[in-house]
């Protein structure tokens, strides 16, 4: 059994199991404080360690957070790591980067999305160009985030995605929705009109930790798709590329692009991935998004929609606030010891995977 009790269960325990856990190792954290406050009022920030030789070329990067509710895991994971000091044994030329929390405030308010409503994940585009387009989501927007989240809004919606459904096929409509979209700032899976605080802050950390590197790993923790405790080593390069035969050869078949089939995922525009390519152009690099099930996809779906609806058209201190917030965490943590102990076996493989594949380069 692992050590169970390191998961947190909001922001604030998360943040402050961290910060204990590195000042008692005696490790150096950065703080890279957020400008905002979190739901409770505390102060918000995203705290960074590098464990290892600060010169090492080969570098593992774990984050947390990026989708804020889905922080609970991520954290847990980061923090059970330190604590059973699972990076004693680092080589000189090889480091490991923790990021907790690249969306504080997401994390803190239990939302999928940061302070502008943005899924930060989604939000590594060129702003100064042309955005993606996503028709299908424009057809729904209003539909998904009526202005009342009641029983006929609820059948109003049910009837406009079978109607989109019969006309594209529901493959194309799982497959499109979630690719992103940057015009319905009010609605999920919005990309935003520019690049967040998070979007800043991550590229910031990589030029700090991994501009000498010439070789980096990243694993972005995240939950909410696939079965109950499942995890899936999601890519987003093509089979056929260096970066995915890089990634294959480190995670054997867990690892799955999503340009592959039988996996759960789907293509996204602006992914995070983009900004280690675009800071460390010099860099040998593979990425992976870590997803781990935990409810019914189509109740994360809904209650994702619950939220941007209380965000955008509700009141944030009612007793609906407390409610959307209570199922927002229930559909990206569970907080259920056969879960954390499977998501934690497979986190720490993954992990351990990368390291050895960096040491025998």
């Amino acid at each position: 059994m692992y050590e169970l009790k390191y998961f947190p269960s909001n922001y604030m325990e998360g943040r402050k199991s961290f910060l204990t856990v590195a000042n008692s190792m005696g490790l150096e954290v950065n703080t890279y404080a957020h400008p905002m406050k979190g739901l409770f009022g505390e102060d918000l920030a995203s705290d960074v360690i590098l464990i290892g030789n600060p010169e090492a070329k080969k570098i593992l990067v774990t984050s947390s957070a990026t989708h804020g509710a889905e922080g609970m895991l991520g954290s847990g994971v980061q923090i059970t790591s330190l604590i059973r000091g699972r990076y004693k044994n680092l080589t000189d030329d090889t480091a490991v980067l923790i990021i907790h929390a690249i969306n504080p405030w997401g994390f803190s308010w239990v939302r999928r999305a940061n302070e502008d409503g943005v899924d930060v994940f989604r939000n590594f585009i060129d702003f100064s160009k042309e955005k993606p387009e996503n028709e299908l989501f424009d057809q729904l927007a209003d539909k998904l985030v009526p202005k009342r989240m009641d029983f006929l809004s609820s059948i109003s919606t049910n009837i406009s995605m079978a109607m989109i459904t019969a006309r594209h096929g529901m493959a194309k409509l799982k497959a499109q929705i979630p690719t992103g979209q940057y015009k319905h700032e009010h609605a999920p899976f919005f990309g935003g009109f520019r690049e967040t605080w998070s979007n800043t802050t991550l590229r910031e950390i990589l030029r700090n930790y991994c501009g000498k590197a010439s070789h980096v790993i990243a694993i972005d923790y995240h939950t909410g798709l696939g079965e109950f405790a499942a995890g899936e080593l999601l890519g987003f390069d093509k089979p056929g590329e260096p970066s995915y035969e890089d990634a294959k050869s480190c995670w054997g078949d867990d690892y799955i692009s999503v340009y592959s089939r039988g996996t759960t995922a789907y293509e996204i525009y602006g992914i995070l991935f983009k900004a280690y390519l675009e800071e460390l152009p010099n860099a040998r690099m593979h990425f992976s998004s870590h997803e781990f099930g935990t409810i019914d996809e189509s109740k994360v779906f809904k209650y994702m929609r619950e939220d941007h609806w209380l965000h955008t058209y509700g009141q944030l201190d009612s007793k609906v606030a407390s409610r959307v917030r209570a199922n927002m965490k229930r559909a990206f943590y569970c907080d259920d010891e056969s879960w954390k102990n499977t998501v934690l076996q497979q986190a720490f493989l993954a992990e351990d995977q990368a390291l050895d594949f960096l040491r025998a380069q």
